[in-house]
């Protein structure tokens, strides 16, 4: 698998009366004819990729749209399975719709069109800022690493026995190629936690992040903790009055601790709130261009 960025153009359901040519950019990844078989995702519409569609470099314009997309894109309806589209100015023809709610196989990136292997020259074309991949034809070219595979454990097979054998299969392929290759390292990782390389990159910036964040809270909390000092201290005549009539010190300290608590669940709730519509916002935002 690897991913993509492409320029799809063809009728949106809500641009119709004004566009019937309007284009957007959206997030894919060109995949093997077995991909979705080896994940075990049926299609809620339609057909997903086949072997059958991955056979011929060049002579399989198909792909598979999420779910979010058909809805968003096409309405939903039924006559969007066998439509064509363009994609980075070629014609696809749209076979199925992956289930809802399918996001695709890497952790924090929604997948919204999947196109064959076989189509990787129309879809990745060579790009000048890396000397790897400047040829058209990246499957012909042993040396790139512009893949990354999947795939599914066997019954009683763990990730070490995985690893040992996926290490020697790529040791004995470099030894066929031409060239004197160091044979590459191989690390196992399940979907859920999505790629190594990336998750090491992001450590730093994700701790650097949290002590930000976790700092920010314990000011904010400090400050509204003097607020709500301030306060009582403010309302010392109005507790002297309550003991004075008969009030438990006790009761008293239930009050406060109750006003407290309800103003931090209506506190928690609105950062809940808000949390949650900024990584709306953020998954709603379309991936950058490549340049």
């Amino acid at each position: 698998m690897s991913s993509l960025a492409a320029r799809l153009r063809g009728p949106s359901a809500r641009r119709r009366a004004a566009n019937r040519d309007a284009a957007e950019l959206v997030s894919g990844a060109i995949v093997t004819g077995n991909f979705f078989d080896v994940l075990g995702v049926r299609a809620a519409q339609g057909r997903l990729l086949t072997v059958a569609d991955d056979v011929t470099p060049g002579g399989h314009p198909v792909a598979a749209i999420s779910h979010e997309l058909w809805q968003s894109r096409f309405g939903g309806r039924s006559d969007a399975i066998g439509r064509e589209i363009r994609l980075n100015g070629h014609p696809f023809t749209i076979v199925g719709v992956t289930p809802a709610g399918f996001p695709g196989p890497q952790v924090g990136t929604v997948r919204n069109l999947y196109v064959p292997m076989m189509m990787q020259a129309v879809m990745r074309p060579p790009r000048a800022r890396y000397s790897g991949e400047q040829n058209p034809d990246l499957l012909r070219n042993p040396t790139n690493s512009w893949l990354f595979g999947l795939g599914r454990l066997k019954p009683g097979v763990g990730t070490e026995r995985a690893r040992a054998e996926l290490v020697a299969l790529a040791a004995a392929y470099v030894r066929t190629l031409p060239q004197s290759l160091t044979p590459p390292t191989i690390s196992l990782v399940t979907i859920d936690e999505g790629e190594a390389g990336r998750r090491r990159q992001m450590q730093p910036v994700a701790l650097l992040l949290g002590g930000v964040v976790g700092a920010v809270l314990l000011i904010a909390c400090a400050n509204i903790a003097n607020l709500l000092l301030s306060r009582t201290a403010s309302r010392r005549r109005e507790l002297a009055v309550r003991l004075a009539i008969g009030a438990s010190r006790a009761r008293i300290v239930r009050q406060l601790l109750t006003e407290s608590i309800v103003l931090s669940l209506i506190g928690g709730l609105s950062g809940v709130v808000l949390a949650w519509a900024v990584i709306q916002g953020v998954q709603a935002a379309p991936p950058p261009h490549p340049h």
